[in-house]
């Protein structure tokens, strides 16, 4: 894929097509390495950053009377029919 930077007052920018910004998942903000034969753009947050973040408020999450009775059943879970 070719593409032309745009020269304007407040820099240099570089256009990305949306396909290519939803197939890579690119946020608002990515990460540029520099490397000797070019460049390389990640995604800037990883889907996994604040995993341990979301795990131990979930540690601290109440679980209401239903939810109790539910992972307390004997037997485990049971089939329901929807």
């Amino acid at each position: 894929m070719k593409t032309k930077l745009i020269f304007n007052q407040n820099g240099t920018f570089l256009p990305l097509t949306n396909q290519i910004i939803h197939t890579y998942k690119l946020q608002k903000e990515v990460e540029i390495s520099l490397l000797t034969d070019g460049i390389l753009i990640h995604s800037g947050a990883s889907p996994r950053a604040n995993w341990d973040e979301k795990f131990t408020n979930l540690l601290k999450h109440t679980l209401h009377e239903e939810d109790e009775i539910w992972l307390n059943l004997e037997g485990g879970a049971i089939d329901c029919d929807w």
